[in-house]
């Protein structure tokens, strides 16, 4: 059953593929502006290249988290999911899963390529996209918290990003820590990188619970 709701998910997050391209879109804007910004002072932006592409990414991510319960909500389906053997939690869990990788992973493809508008190293950039990787991992199962809370309210995405954008603080900072081109090698960048594991790893765990149970009491009122 959890299969079938798995590959539901994917086919649904293929025909709304407008989705992907909107975060990638957003991506590509945001990254230009800020670009455009700095203006031709090759050391301030070869410095702000890999926080910029770490705000880019969150903010990107952030277009999709709105529709990642909405549309099951209003339809009944996570009310059946409820009287169904299936737990909600991993419902939950298949959904954060769905949406890394169909934000997080193309986002994270993308930062390199974007990365040389700021005279960064393709090889720089690839281990900036492989952090990204990881933290748009914390990303999605973040997310799915603020998602869960806003379901059912007016203008769910103001309350989403009020609710998100802070828990993402973390992440953001080991992440952008992790992959400096100052700190390559440095124990210090191996402690991020690990730190950063971790926090993906602890949000994968725990975040489903909690936007669980937020879910079931939506659902029960």
């Amino acid at each position: 059953m959890l299969k079938v709701l798995l590959t539901r998910d994917i086919k649904l997050a293929v025909r709304s593929g407008s989705g992907v391209w909107l975060s990638l879109m957003f991506f590509l804007l945001v990254t230009c502006l800020l670009a455009f910004a700095i203006g031709p002072q090759d050391d301030l932006m070869r410095s702000a290249a890999l926080p910029f592409l770490w705000v880019g990414v969150f903010l990107s991510a952030l277009l999709s988290l709105d529709r990642m319960f909405s549309y099951d909500f209003e339809d009944g389906t996570l009310a059946r999911i409820v009287t169904s053997p299936i737990p909600i939690e991993a419902v939950v869990l298949v959904k954060v899963l769905v949406h890394w990788a169909g934000t997080g992973v193309p986002l994270a493809i993308a930062a390199p390529f974007l990365g040389t508008l700021f005279g960064v190293p393709m090889e720089t950039g690839i281990n900036a996209g492989i952090s990204l990787l990881v933290g748009t991992v914390a990303a999605s199962a973040i997310g799915s918290f603020g998602a869960a809370i806003s379901v059912v309210q007016r203008r769910g995405n103001l309350l989403l990003a009020a609710m998100v954008l802070p828990l993402f603080v973390p992440t953001l900072v080991f992440g952008t820590r992790a992959m400096s081109p100052y700190s390559t090698g440095d124990e210090a960048a191996s402690t991020a990188i690990l730190m950063l594991v971790a926090i993906s790893l602890a949000a994968l765990a725990m975040m489903p619970l909690v936007s669980a149970r937020v879910l079931l009491a939506h659902i029960r009122n």
